[in-house]
């Protein structure tokens, strides 16, 4: 299949369609398969947006001040401004969309929250929290 021997713009003549296009498909292969090793590939079906994980909930092992709702969905801030560190209690999926939601913000306190993503199992971690989230 293609186009042989097309007059060009030019009128040179155009190489096969299909001759031209070969080095980019095989590299648009050799791509999707790193993709999907990666995890990065789109996932086929119709599941309109689901991803079939698990709930994002807040891990049991979280700092002194954090107090964690029954159901894990709500981490709270006791006091202080240290001792703050808080988990998901499963590891985030590379382009995974996650979604934090403030449900009260306190005039008590003046500064950043600071988010960000560990390789880290928080279980490793029970006994050697930092007190602080900056570097």
């Amino acid at each position: 299949m293609g186009v042989l021997g097309a007059a060009g713009p030019t009128g040179g003549r155009y190489q096969c369609v299909d001759d031209l296009l070969a080095p980019i498909r095989s590299k648009m292969k050799v791509l999707k398969k790193f993709k999907k090793r990666m995890g990065l590939a789109p996932r086929s079906g119709g599941s309109g947006g689901t991803n079939n994980l698990p709930p994002i909930l807040f891990h049991q092992v979280h700092g002194d001040n954090i107090r964690i709702s029954r159901d894990g969905t709500v981490a709270r801030r006791a006091e202080s401004f240290c001792k703050g560190v808080t988990f998901s209690s499963r590891p985030i999926k590379v382009a995974e969309k996650v979604c934090v939601k403030f449900l009260e913000v306190s005039n008590n306190w003046s500064g950043v929250i600071r988010f960000g993503f560990t390789c880290n199992d928080p279980n490793n971690l029970r006994y050697g929290l930092p007190k602080y989230a900056c570097p």
